[in-house]
């Protein structure tokens, strides 16, 4: 990815504005690369970033050869977000000799930025570009990093997987059969990372017996929920001759896969609509009977929460969804789900467990959701809200 998404168009917006100018160099440093960093102010922070962490900055950049200046998140009022790793070579290396507080100024070649492609039409080909940057926070990634191998507990099977065991899981391991959820963090053996799971910020859910990577097949019946293993693996069980990012067709590559937890249908709750002694009706319309009160905290507008549910049509109680039969609890963001959802979530804690009796117009109205809930049809849940995140 790219780093900083070029919005000149941010900057035409709003008063016209005298562009800043290039500071001066103070006592500048050129690292191997060809990087030129001044300090233009030293930070209060201890920590220096590293790769993967979240980083917020703010930045102006120009162009060399020019002293236009190309995008600046200091005229724009809002500080960029991102993660180290995910942005030009020279941010990431001049990233990691900051803390939080320090401003520098980068003066980063073209090897080291967008190269002879430029990113057009606010970078030419290829362009020197000087950066002032100022790091705000830092926030540790939860991304694993390369480890080399341990020859001593190393394993391998028949098909060629290499293995070793850096955490011992619990449990019995699942079958092929069987529906699991995972993290992982693939690397080539020049150690540069492929993929992982993390920096999308989500685990990957699957049927064993389905997944497209062949050792993973193989791998995953023999752990247990909680383990992670280090796995080098021949390309035939992995990519095979296709290329993926930054690894070559043809490439063996290295993974530590973590088995979170194996997915197997639970029970749907049985079909029940409370007496009307046993329900509160709020004005609105939504009625609610309380199962199991919750200790935890409540979620507010806008957050994310994990639930269990089973849904029915109240006239005839035909179940049209449930997260039970999957099982494995959904995730939403409240705000993002009928009005009914909406207003219960935001009254519960986590651990409640409640029945909902949901009114057709805090539902999904005339329009219903064609082909399972008709027009004008009342609902009832059952909800589990487990987590808010």
């Amino acid at each position: 990815m790219a780093i900083l998404m070029i919005l000149p168009a941010a900057l035409a917006q709003g008063e016209e504005k005298k562009p800043p100018q290039i500071p001066a160099d103070k006592d500048p440093i050129t690292t191997e690369s060809g990087l030129i960093i001044s300090v233009l102010r030293e930070g209060t922070g201890k920590v220096h970033p590293k790769m993967w962490d979240e980083v917020t900055c703010h930045y102006t950049g120009w162009l060399k050869a020019t002293g236009k200046v190309f995008d600046s998140s200091v005229q724009r009022g809002q500080p960029l977000n991102f993660r180290l790793g995910q942005v030009i070579e020279g941010w990431n290396e001049g990233l990691k000799r900051m803390v939080v507080g320090s401003k520098v100024k980068l003066t980063i070649p073209p090897a080291i930025g967008y190269g002879a492609r430029g990113s057009p039409p606010a970078i030419p080909p290829g362009s020197t570009l000087i950066f002032e940057v100022e790091l705000l926070k830092v926030e540790p990634g939860g991304v694993p990093v390369w480890s080399n191998a341990d020859e001593k507990t190393q394993k391998k099977t028949e098909s060629g997987i290499v293995y070793e065991v850096i955490k011992t899981g619990e449990g019995d391991a699942p079958k092929t059969t069987d529906n699991v959820v995972i993290k992982y963090t693939c690397w080539g053996l020049d150690k540069k990372m492929v993929d992982c799971s993390a920096l999308r910020g989500e685990e990957t859910k699957f049927k064993i017996d389905s997944v497209r990577l062949a050792f993973l097949k193989e791998v995953l019946p023999m752990m247990a929920p909680g383990g992670v293993w280090r796995c080098e693996v021949p390309s035939k069980l992995a990519f095979g001759a296709r290329k993926v990012r930054t690894l070559e067709g043809g490439s063996d590559s290295v993974w530590q896969v973590e088995l979170i937890r194996i997915v197997r249908p639970m029970t749907i709750p049985k079909f029940v609509v409370p007496t009307a002694e046993q329900l509160t009706t709020k004005e609105s319309g939504l009625q609610i009977q309380v199962l199991t009160p919750g200790t935890g905290k409540s979620p507010k507008m806008g957050q994310k929460v994990v639930c269990h549910y089973a849904g029915w049509l109240k006239k005839d109680g035909k179940l049209f969804d449930s997260s039970y039969g999957r099982g494995d609890p959904a995730t939403f963001g409240v705000g993002r789900l009928i009005e009914g959802w909406n207003e219960a979530l935001l009254g519960m804690k986590e651990g409640e467990e409640v029945i909902l009796v949901i009114p057709a117009k805090l539902g999904y109205g005339s329009r219903g959701s064609p082909p399972v809930i008709g027009p004008d049809a009342d609902l009832v849940f059952r909800m589990h809200l487990i987590e808010v995140k």
